[in-house]
């Protein structure tokens, strides 16, 4: 789609407390010792990456993944 002018990129999260959660939040909450920035990813902590994918500094970006999970994936 890059020659047609259209842009393809992707926000890829981790787990997110959100309400949805409400039933099991303990549960979820477990996985936070594994974060490396040391705390539960919220809806907000989306809104950067993708203000910066949909703006113009981001208009060289094309076919990527943005993994916004406070350095999860990158543990072993």
């Amino acid at each position: 789609m890059a020659p047609s002018g259209v842009r393809v990129n992707a926000l890829a999260p981790g787990a997110v407390d959100t309400p949805m959660h409400a039933h099991h939040r303990d549960y979820l909450f477990e996985y936070e010792k594994y974060i490396p920035l040391g705390r539960m990813e919220v809806a907000e902590d989306l809104v950067g990456p993708a203000i910066f994918l949909a703006s113009d500094a981001g208009a060289y970006v094309t076919g990527q993944t943005i993994h916004v999970n406070g350095g999860l994936i990158m543990v072993d």
